[in-house]
């Protein structure tokens, strides 16, 4: 990325999930699948956007959240 658009560079242990970060961790595929047709649909994608991000405090706790989803399914 160009300098321009960051401000800063934090390090967060797990922070590229979904995705993999090579020799780090696996990607998520469980999470890909279910992620799919929240994608496809601008509601249900605006919704997800609310509970997981705008409603958590901090990585910690969106990592709480979806864990906690992946439970209850």
């Amino acid at each position: 990325m160009p300098t321009w658009a960051l401000s800063a560079v934090c390090l967060v242990p797990g922070g590229a999930h979904p995705s993999y970060a090579h020799g780090y961790y696996e990607r998520d595929n469980r999470f890909y699948q279910r992620w799919d047709p929240i994608a496809r649909d601008r509601d249900a994608f605006n919704a997800w956007v609310d509970e997981f991000i705008r409603g958590t405090e901090d990585f910690s706790e969106f990592q709480a959240k979806l864990a906690a989803q992946q439970e209850a399914n």
